[in-house]
């Protein structure tokens, strides 16, 4: 195989294991002499590169004549399933040396085609940091020309596990030669199929079509989200099934354009210090509409409930990275008192930097929440909380440290937020507890935002 390294380049050779043999003959007169042979390609290892994918007990026959040529074979996915290839090009003439010979092979008619049927693939995204892989079945047919054949026919992938880039960089798009059409082209992705990155991972299933070319192609593929989660900085996001990702490639003149219109409901939970100073935890509901890929193409809706949090709020709540770095800025450039600065980053920035880890411990402890809080005054304190059903919370918190002027603060409450509806009824709290100061109290508080 090492003499067809310039020819065959997509091919790993390093990791490759194969024979070529050929025989050709030639007859005619000086000026136009005619070619015919065959060859046979038999590899026990056939390595591509850029990934762990490789065939095995890979046996491929060409056979060129007067006429035209063949290419059949078929070898086994090292991983299972197999690959089959039963393809003829027609000439118009003899294949002569010299003369027109390139005009030949690339006007010859193609026909035949390519089946797969449970090939386990593998390909390492650029940009990833895992490999995805999935099982494969098609069934591909040729049409047109060698120099610009045609596909149609189906390619399926099932058991998908597809792990996306964490980072694209930019790069300036590289021209694409027109040599690939398509025409009534399927995409199928399985039920079941999962897509995956260190923030999202979701379960996914749909078809779509493919047309036009290589350069210019035309590519509609919605997908059905069966089930997911989204990674927030300090919440997990339960995406609803029947979510929408509209997978497009479209073309107006001045290239492709991939459009990915997202169309998802996500729901969570987040725990917010209400105005009354008590924490409470938020079931919160998230809508995602838009272009994922265009600038500010994506519209985000969020509200609570109670609906007591605005839209703003429970996004900070979400992820506070972008309020830390405009902290930071304003720091780096003067704008804030250092000592100030470290209130606010004690305050805001400590809660939300530990939620992500407090989040599991609350889990391991079947808790709702557990949280760090600090003031300038108290310090460090721990809250926990734990929801009894029908508006009914447990909430406990203490104070780290004893100052020296006075004891040790707790305090243990039992809240009940009663079932109204209206809007102002929505903020009235009873709660039952004790603390540092009192053995009981029996406290009603109603408070809101402005």
């Amino acid at each position: 195989l090492d003499d067809l390294k310039e020819i065959l380049g997509f091919l790993d050779f390093d990791s490759s294991e194969g024979t070529v043999s050929a025989e050709a003959s030639v007859s005619g007169f000086a000026q136009s002499i005619v070619i015919v042979g065959k060859g046979r390609i038999q590899a026990d290892r056939l390595a591509f590169q850029g990934t762990t994918f490789a065939l095995k007990d890979a046996a491929f026959d060409v056979d060129i004549g007067r006429e035209g040529a063949s290419l059949v074979g078929g070898a086994g996915g090292e991983a299972g399933g197999t690959i089959k290839v039963d393809t003829k090009a027609t000439f118009a003439e003899p294949l002569r040396l010299g003369g027109r010979m390139k005009e030949t092979l690339t006007e010859a008619v193609v026909s035949g085609g390519v089946e797969a049927g449970g090939l386990v693939a593998s390909y390492l995204l650029e940009g990833s940091q895992h490999e995805s892989r999935g099982e494969i079945e098609a069934k591909v047919a040729l049409e047109g020309t060698a120099g610009r054949p045609i596909l149609s026919g189906y390619v399926q992938a099932a058991l998908l596990e597809a792990w996306l880039p964490e980072a694209i960089e930019d790069r300036k798009p590289s021209e694409i030669p027109d040599v690939l059409a398509f025409r009534d082209f399927n995409l199928l992705v399985k039920s079941g199929s999962r897509i995956r990155s260190s923030t999202l991972d979701v379960r996914l299933g749909g078809s779509g079509t493919l047309d036009g070319s290589v350069s210019a192609p035309r590519l509609q593929l919605p997908l059905v989200l069966e089930t997911g989660l989204l990674r927030m900085p300090t919440a997990r996001v339960r995406l609803e099934p029947g979510g929408v990702a509209d997978v497009r490639i479209e073309n107006f003149g001045a290239g492709p354009i991939v459009r990915t219109t997202l169309d998802v409901v996500g729901r969570t939970q987040v725990t917010a210090r209400r105005s009354s100073g008590q924490y409470e935890r938020f079931d919160v509901v998230l809508e995602v509409r838009g272009d994922a890929l265009a600038t500010d193409g994506l519209i985000l809706r969020a509200r609570s409930e109670p609906p007591e949090l605005t839209q703003e709020e429970i996004i900070a709540l979400l992820g506070r990275t972008d309020l830390i770095r405009a902290f930071a800025s304003g720091a780096a450039g003067g704008g804030f008192d250092s000592g100030a600065l470290r209130e606010t980053i004690y305050g805001i920035a400590l809660p939300s930097l530990t939620e992500g880890f407090l989040a599991e411990v609350a889990d391991q402890l079947r808790l709702d929440f557990v949280r760090v809080d600090y003031n300038p005054f108290d310090l460090f304190s721990v809250v926990i909380g734990k929801g009894l059903g029908r508006g009914v919370l447990l909430q406990a918190s203490r104070q780290f440290a004893q100052s020296a002027t006075e004891p040790l603060k707790f305090d243990v409450r039992l809240v009940y937020r009663p079932p109204f509806r209206d809007r102002f009824l929505q903020n009235f709290r009873l709660s039952l507890g004790r603390n540092e100061r009192v053995p009981w109290r029996l406290t009603l508080d109603w408070s809101t935002r402005f």
